[in-house]
């Protein structure tokens, strides 16, 4: 993984042609990388479908990006051979003017349906010259390195939850919580441990519903640490159902972070009770 975000930070100022000059105008730049993989519902469809997904709902969306002022730095195929090799297949590398554009594209390829067929991470940030990087690693204290540590282990986390919930198992989902975890959704009584957990989200799987949530604030405090975000709820057609806010308290049980407390506040009122 060192290796990879070594060779990708040299792919990203290769590509925007930054000088040591231009370090001005880099600050007001915004990066996001995307990498994503098919989920099987994309092998379920014909050649036909895809193409037609694509010409309906995606390239309209990345027309209007370019329009607005973004670039696409680069696109990939992964054909890494490496030890540290990841899991995914494609890559993209965007540069925009700001963050307000980054953020518009994440939610409107959401709203889009792409990750009803694909499993997506992103990385952003504001585009900054290697030396300054270096200086940021280099200023790390162990504080920061704590709060990254359970911040990448939440983010490893909803993945493989994700990846339960598109493989239609939510016992395997339910394992990502504590065994005594309490889960409050909006309008309904507190789901207390896995097996309750399992089964609302084994119902929410039969709806075609998935969760997609954004951490936005991660602290760790001892063996405990909190994390509020917000979330949306999109049907099997990447239609929004609900979104909001939610606040977790995550506890280190047996040398991995799993959830203890998970409250969600929908955006909705009616639910919101």
């Amino acid at each position: 993984m060192k290796k990879l975000i070594s060779y990708f930070v040299i792919f990203i100022f290769f590509c925007a042609g930054i000088s040591a000059q231009e370090n001005n105008s880099m600050n007001e730049a915004y990066i996001l990388t995307e990498i994503w993989k098919a989920k099987p519902a994309w092998y379920e469809l014909s050649k036909q479908e895809r193409e037609k997904f694509f010409n309906d709902k995606i390239n309209p969306v990345l027309m209007k990006t370019l329009q607005n002022g973004a670039e696409i730095l680069g696109t990939a195929v992964n054909n890494n051979t490496g030890e540290e090799k990841m899991d995914y297949q494609f890559m993209a590398v965007w540069k925009f003017p700001d963050k307000k554009n980054s953020d518009e594209l994440e939610k409107v390829a959401k709203e889009a349906g792409f990750l009803k067929y694909f499993d997506q991470v992103n990385f952003s940030g504001n585009l900054i010259p290697p030396p300054s990087l270096n200086e940021r690693m280099v200023a790390l204290t162990e504080d920061s390195k704590v709060s990254g540590d359970l911040e990448s282990s939440i983010q490893k986390n909803f993945q493989k939850m994700g990846q339960a919930m598109a493989n239609s198992d939510p016992e395997l989902l339910s394992t990502f919580f504590t065994e005594d975890a309490v889960l409050k959704f909006p309008g309904l009584d507190p789901l207390k441990g896995r097996e309750a957990i399992a089964e609302h989200h084994g119902m929410m799987i039969e709806q075609g519903i998935s969760v997609i949530p954004k951490t936005t604030e991660v602290e760790k405090i001892g063996n405990t640490g909190y994390e509020i975000g917000t979330y949306q709820l999109i049907n099997e057609d990447g239609q929004e159902l609900d979104s909001g806010t939610y606040a977790s308290i995550w506890k280190k049980v047996n040398g991995e972070w799993k959830l203890y407390r998970d409250v969600v506040s929908s955006s909705n009122s009616q639910l919101d009770n």
